[in-house]
C-alpha cells in the first residue's frame, strides 16, 4: 500500500501564490518556507 511519497518538485514563477493555492489544497501550511520554497509534509511517510 502506498504510504507516500518522498519528493515532488513543482516550479513556480510567482511561489506565494503557489504556497497559497497549495496550502488551500492540501489543507496544511508548509512544514519548511525560505525565500523562493516551500516544503509540504503529506501523510506518514518521511
Amino acid at each position: 500500500m502506498l504510504r507516500g511519497v518522498a519528493t515532488v518538485s513543482f516550479f513556480a514563477f510567482d511561489v506565494d501564490a503557489a504556497k497559497r493555492w497549495y496550502a488551500e489544497l492540501l489543507g496544511s501550511d508548509p512544514y519548511f518556507e525560505v525565500p523562493g520554497y516551500a516544503e509540504f509534509r503529506i501523510g506518514d511517510y518521511e
